[in-house]
C-alpha cells in the first residue's frame, strides 16, 4: 500500500517531464516553421512563406507574430480579406509594432475597395524648422559652433486635374496631369519635366513663370515610325513579340515612368511601363529619347519588360535600363553624339531571370486576364546608380531586400549585399561618390552606406553591410533627392501624404510638410530654391497633382 503514492508521484513526474519535453519540441517546431516563412518572404517566395506560416499557426493558433507576418504575405498578393483576418487576430492577441495601426487601416480600406482618405493641401501651406548648431574645427584647430540656419518651405503653385475651379490663381487645373509619376529639371533649372503616366505624356513647365509650355505625347503610329530606326531585340525578348495578334507592335501608346539625363543634359530618356496593348507587361517595352533643345522625341528603342528605372554611367558611355519585369539589366551604348548609332550592347541576368511563361498558377490565363505585375516581378529591380569610375552598377531589389552588384566591364552580375531595410527602392549617390543613400518603401526608412565598403564587401566574398545612418521616415518612402549643395535630402512618403527634409550627414528629420495624396516622385531644382513633387492616382483615388514648394534656407 505504501508503494502506491510513490508510483503515482513517479507517474506524475514522468508525465510532467514528457509534457515539458514535448512542449519544448513543439515550440521549436513552431519557431522553425515561422523563421523559414520569414526567410521565404524576404526572398519573394510568398506562397511558400504562407504555407510555412500556416503550419506554425496550426500548431499554435495564438502565435501573434505569425498572424502579423502572414498578413504581410497576403498583402503582397493583394488578398485583403486574409490580411485583415490575420491582423485582427494579431491585435486581439496583443501584438504591437510601430506603424501596425496605420497598416491595418490601409488594409481595411483596401478590403472595402477604398484608398486612404484623399488629402488636398491648401495653397500657401508652409513649414519652418531650425538646423541645430554644428561643431567644426576652425583654422586654429579649435572647436567652434557654426551659426544656426532656418529652413522654410511653402506650397506656391500646383498643377492638378481634380478641381477645375480652384480658388487660387497659383492652383492650375491641368488636364495633362493624369497620375503623374516622376519629375526632373533641365540642367539650367529653367524647365521642369513631368511624366504623366496615365496621360501618356511628358509635360514641360517653365519654372520661373510656373506655366505649362509643352506636352510631349508618347503615341506611336505610322506618322512617327521613323523614330524606330531599327528594332533591336535580344533573342530572349523576340520570343515574346506579339506579331500574330499585334502585327505592328511598334504602334502603341507608352506609359512614361522615369527619367535619365545624358550628354550633359542635351538628352532626356523616358521609360515606358508597357505598350498599351500589353495588359500583363510580358512583351518588350521601350524607352523614348527627348532632345531638350526642342523638347521633341527623336528616337525610340525597344528594351525589356517594365523598365521602371534607368541610369547613365559617369563617362556617358552606357545607359542602363533596369527591367522590373524579368530580373534583367540592359546596357545601351550611347557614346558620341550620333543618336542613330546608339545600340544595345548587353543584357545581364540579375540572379535567376523571371520565366514569363512560368508565372504562378493564378496568372496562367495570361494575357486574357489582367495580372498585377507589381507583385509578380521576381526580385522587382528598381533604383540604380553607377559607381564614380563606372566599373559597377548597383541595383535595388525591392523583393529580397538587397542591392545587386553588376560588374559593367565584365557585363556580369557578381552578387548582392544586404543590410538595408526591406524593400529598397531608390538609390542616390553623394557628389563625392562616397555615400549611398537608400529609401526603403514598405519599411519606411532612409539609410546611408559607405559605397567603398559596399564594393569591398562584395569583392571579398561577404554579403552583409551595416548602414552609416538610418532613420524611420514613414511607410511608403519613395523617391529621394539630394540638393546640389548637399545640405538637404528630401523623401516622398507615400502612405503618410508627406514630404520630409533630412540632414544628409545624420539623417535627422529637419522638417515635415503635408502634400497631396500618394506622393511618389520629387526633384530639387539646381539652385535649391524649389522642390517639385508628384502625387499619383486616378481621378477619384489620389492626389493627381504636381506641387511646387519654395525652399528657403537662411542663417
Amino acid at each position: 500500500m505504501k508503494s502506491a503514492p510513490i508510483c503515482l508521484v513517479k507517474y506524475c513526474l514522468f508525465f510532467l517531464s514528457f509534457f515539458f519535453i514535448t512542449q519544448t519540441l513543439y515550440a521549436d517546431e513552431v519557431n522553425v516553421f515561422f523563421q523559414q516563412g520569414v526567410e521565404y518572404q524576404k526572398n519573394g517566395q510568398t506562397k511558400e512563406a504562407i504555407e510555412l506560416y500556416q503550419k506554425a499557426l496550426q500548431l499554435n493558433p495564438d502565435f501573434a507574430e505569425a498572424h502579423y507576418e502572414i498578413g504581410w504575405s497576403y498583402w503582397v498578393l493583394g488578398k485583403w480579406k486574409d490580411v485583415v483576418f490575420h491582423w485582427r487576430k494579431a491585435k486581439k492577441l496583443g501584438f504591437e509594432k510601430e506603424d501596425f495601426e496605420d497598416s491595418f487601416k490601409i488594409a481595411n480600406a483596401r478590403l472595402k475597395g477604398k484608398g486612404l482618405e484623399v488629402v488636398r493641401v491648401a495653397m500657401g501651406t508652409s513649414a519652418t524648422a531650425q538646423f541645430a548648431a554644428k561643431k567644426s574645427n576652425n583654422e586654429e584647430g579649435e572647436m567652434s559652433e557654426e551659426p544656426q540656419e532656418s529652413l522654410s518651405m511653402q506650397l506656391v503653385a500646383r498643377f492638378q486635374q481634380y478641381n477645375n475651379k480652384p480658388e487660387s490663381e497659383s492652383d492650375h487645373y491641368d488636364t495633362s496631369i493624369f497620375s503623374p509619376k516622376s519629375v526632373t529639371f533641365s540642367l539650367d533649372g529653367k524647365k521642369a519635366y513631368v511624366n504623366s503616366l496615365e496621360g501618356l505624356a511628358t509635360v514641360v513647365y517653365d519654372t520661373t513663370a510656373l506655366q505649362k509650355i509643352k506636352v510631349i505625347m508618347h503615341r506611336f503610329n505610322q506618322n512617327n515610325r521613323h523614330l524606330f530606326i531599327h528594332a533591336e531585340l535580344f533573342p530572349s525578348w523576340a520570343t515574346f513579340l506579339p506579331t500574330d495578334e499585334f502585327p505592328n507592335p511598334n504602334t502603341f501608346y507608352g506609359k512614361p515612368v522615369e527619367f535619365a539625363s545624358s550628354h550633359n543634359g542635351r538628352y532626356l530618356w523616358v521609360s515606358y511601363y508597357r505598350r498599351h496593348f500589353d495588359k500583363n507587361a510580358l512583351y518588350p517595352s521601350a524607352i523614348g529619347l527627348i532632345d531638350t533643345e526642342t523638347d521633341t522625341l527623336v528616337r525610340v528603342m525597344n528594351v525589356g519588360p517594365i523598365p521602371k528605372f534607368m541610369a547613365v554611367s559617369p563617362d556617358n558611355k552606357y545607359l542602363a535600363t533596369i527591367h522590373w519585369g524579368d530580373n534583367t539589366v540592359g546596357l545601351i551604348n550611347i557614346e558620341g553624339n550620333d543618336i542613330n548609332s546608339f545600340h544595345h550592347e548587353a543584357l545581364i541576368n540579375v540572379g535567376k531571370p523571371l520565366d514569363l511563361k512560368s508565372l504562378p498558377e493564378e496568372v496562367q490565363s495570361l494575357p486574357k486576364e489582367k495580372i498585377d505585375r507589381d507583385k509578380h516581378c521576381g526580385s522587382c529591380l528598381r533604383g540604380a546608380v553607377f559607381t564614380p569610375d563606372g566599373h559597377y552598377l548597383l541595383v535595388g531589389m525591392m523583393h529580397g531586400g538587397g542591392i545587386a552588384i553588376v560588374d559593367v566591364e565584365k557585363k556580369k552580375y557578381i552578387g548582392s549585399v544586404y543590410g538595408m531595410k526591406p524593400t529598397p527602392r531608390h538609390l542616390v549617390l553623394s557628389n563625392d561618390g562616397q555615400t549611398l543613400y537608400v529609401s526603403s518603401n514598405i519599411s519606411g526608412y532612409v539609410s546611408s552606406f559607405s559605397l567603398p565598403d559596399i564594393i569591398d564587401t562584395i569583392l571579398s566574398g561577404r554579403h552583409t553591410i551595416k548602414p552609416l545612418q538610418e532613420t524611420k521616415v514613414g511607410k511608403g518612402a519613395r523617391t529621394i533627392s539630394l540638393s546640389k549643395d548637399e545640405k538637404l535630402l528630401f523623401s516622398a512618403i507615400n502612405y503618410k501624404n508627406m514630404m520630409v527634409a533630412l540632414d544628409p550627414q545624420t539623417l535627422k528629420i529637419l522638417l515635415k510638410i503635408p502634400v497631396d495624396s500618394y506622393p511618389v516622385g520629387l526633384a530639387v531644382s539646381p539652385d535649391s530654391k524649389q522642390v517639385w513633387i508628384t502625387s499619383q492616382g486616378k481621378m477619384s483615388g489620389g492626389g493627381n497633382s504636381v506641387s511646387v514648394y519654395s525652399l528657403t534656407t537662411s542663417p
